[in-house]
């Protein structure tokens, strides 16, 4: 999601804590960035405009999936076997989030 522009990560730091790696959140940083988001109205529009197209994007797909392989008038094996087609679709180069 971060990718599409409707998400941001903040991501942990590492440091060497008595002699082993540790993985932490300063909570200064997660605070900033909230507070920079939270005062930013055009960058949580885009989110929010993204977010929304992101989330239904292979809808088409899928109801194509669906109707193909009759599941919605089968019984669950059908739905499976449309889920594992949509599943092969999603992990094509086809997919615009696949290289990512």
């Amino acid at each position: 999601m971060e990718h599409a522009g409707c998400a941001e990560v903040i991501y942990e730091q590492t440091a060497l804590i008595d002699g082993r790696f540790t993985e932490y959140l300063d909570g200064k940083v997660l605070a900033d960035k909230i507070v920079a988001l939270a005062l930013n109205e055009y960058r949580l529009q885009e989110m929010r405009l993204r977010s929304r197209s992101f989330l239904n994007r292979y809808a088409l797909s899928r109801i194509s999936a669906v109707i193909r392989t009759g599941a919605a008038q089968k019984s669950d094996v059908s739905s499976v076997s449309a889920l594992q087609e949509e599943k092969t679709l999603l992990a094509t180069s086809e997919n615009p989030f696949f290289n990512i």
